[in-house]
C-alpha cells in the first residue's frame, strides 16, 4: 500500500511506494524537494542547501547572472582562471559547521511488507480528493446513462401493472356488489336509545310500506284507545308476520324493523322477512296495513307507535321466546313501546285482521 502524505509547500496530496520511506524526492506539483515520511509516521527535516565555493561552474554561472541588466559603464567582473581559483580555494579552507545529529532512542519497527512492483516506485503520484481533509483518495465513477429502450420498457411495464391493479380492484368491487345483491347481510343495530312512543298530533308523517302488486293476503286496521275511550288510528304501527316455525333460517336483523329506520333499511328488512316466508308492513295515517302471505300458520306481531310498554304487566314468556328465535336483538326491536301478537292459520284467501291496543 503506498505512503500517502501532503507536500508541506503546496499542500498537494501525494502517494509513493513504501520503499521510498525517509528519502528525499521532488513534488510533482510544485517541484520542490520534500522528505517522504517514515513507515512509523515520523518525518525527518530536509537538510539546508549548501553552496560549494570550490565549484568552478557555479562561480561562472553566478558571474554571468550578475552581468544581466548591468549598465554599460559599469566595469565587468572578470573571473579568475580556474586554476588560480582552485589554488586560492585550497590555500584558505573554510570551516563549515556541521549540524549535530541528535541520537534518537532505538525503536523496534514492524517488519516491512514484501516489496511490490508499482508505478509509485520512481516518483510520487498526485492523488485527487473531493474533501481536502480526507485521508484517503476518493474515486469518482461516472454512471453510464440507461439506454432509451430500457426507459421505454420500464414505463410500459409500470403502466401495465397500474392497469392490472385497477382492473382487479374493479372486478373485486363488482363481484362483492353482486354477491351482496340477492341476500342482504344483517346489519348491526346502531348504538342509540330505543324509540319512545310518539305523541298524537306531533308525530312526523308515516311512510307506509306498499304490499306486492295484487296482494290478496292479510289486511286490517290498527288502533289504540285514547284518553276519552275512543279508538284512534295507530299511524306508524309496525306489523311483522313470521312463520310459526322458522327452521334453518338465521335470526333477522332488527336494523330495518326499528321505528324511524331509513327507507333503504326498511327495504332490506322487507327483503329479509319475505325471504323467510313472512312479510312486513307499516300502518298508514288511518292505521291500515296489508300483508302478502302464503298459506300457512303465522305469528302476527303488532308494535304500537303511541302506546308505551306496561311495566306493571308480567312478561309474556311465549312472546319473548318468539322474539328471541326470530330476531338478533329483540330489546332493540321493541324499545319502550307495547308489542302484542296473534296466531293465525292462513289458507291463502283474503283475511281481515284488525288489532286494537288498550291503555
Amino acid at each position: 500500500m503506498p505512503i500517502k502524505f501532503r507536500c508541506p509547500n503546496c499542500r498537494q496530496f501525494l502517494g509513493i511506494s513504501p520503499k521510498k520511506a525517509g528519502e528525499l524526492t521532488d513534488c510533482p506539483a510544485c517541484g520542490r524537494t520534500v522528505r517522504v515520511p517514515n513507515l512509523d509516521g515520523t518525518v525527518s527535516p530536509v537538510p539546508a542547501a549548501r553552496i560549494d565555493h570550490r565549484d568552478a561552474q557555479l562561480a561562472d554561472a553566478l558571474s554571468a547572472l550578475s552581468q544581466i541588466g548591468a549598465p554599460a559603464d559599469r566595469p565587468a567582473v572578470i573571473a579568475a582562471p580556474r586554476a588560480e581559483r582552485a589554488v586560492a580555494a585550497t590555500a584558505a579552507p573554510v570551516a563549515v559547521a556541521v549540524p549535530s545529529v541528535q541520537q534518537l532512542p532505538a525503536e523496534r519497527l514492524p517488519p516491512e511488507p514484501a516489496p511490490q512492483s508499482s508505478s509509485l516506485d520512481a516518483a510520487p503520484t498526485l492523488l485527487f480528493e473531493s474533501d481536502a481533509d480526507a485521508s484517503e483518495p476518493v474515486r469518482v465513477r461516472r454512471r453510464k446513462p440507461l439506454p432509451l429502450e430500457l426507459w421505454i420498457t420500464a414505463v410500459a411495464l409500470a403502466a401495465a401493472l397500474v392497469f392490472l391493479a385497477g382492473f382487479l380492484v374493479g372486478r373485486g368491487v363488482e363481484r362483492g356488489t353482486r354477491n351482496d345483491a340477492p341476500v342482504a347481510a344483517p346489519l348491526p343495530a346502531p348504538a342509540e336509545q330505543p324509540a319512545a312512543p310518539a305523541i298524537p298530533g306531533n308525530e312526523p308523517p308515516v311512510e307506509a310500506i306498499a304490499p306486492p302488486v295484487a296482494a290478496t293476503g292479510v289486511s286490517g286496521r290498527v288502533t289504540f284507545a285514547s284518553g276519552a275511550g275512543s279508538g284512534q288510528p295507530d299511524a306508524g304501527a309496525r306489523i311483522i308476520a313470521v312463520p310459526a316455525e322458522l327452521t334453518g333460517t338465521p335470526s333477522l336483523s332488527v336494523a330495518g324493523f326499528r321505528a324511524g329506520a331509513g327507507a333503504a333499511e326498511r327495504e332490506r328488512a322487507v327483503t329479509l322477512v319475505r325471504g323467510a316466508g313472512g312479510d312486513y308492513a307499516i300502518a298508514d295515517g288511518d292505521g291500515r296495513y296489508s300483508l302478502q302471505l302464503p298459506a300457512g300458520r303465522f305469528e302476527i306481531l303488532f308494535l304500537s307507535r303511541y302506546v308505551p310498554h306496561d311495566e306493571t304487566q308480567p312478561a309474556d314468556s311465549r312472546l319473548g321466546g318468539l322474539l328471541a328465535a326470530c330476531f338478533d336483538q329483540p330489546a332493540a326491536l321493541v324499545g319502550s313501546v307495547r308489542i302484542e301478537s296473534e296466531t293465525i292459520d292462513f289458507d291463502g284467501s283474503p283475511l281481515r285482521l284488525d288489532h286494537a291496543f288498550s291503555r
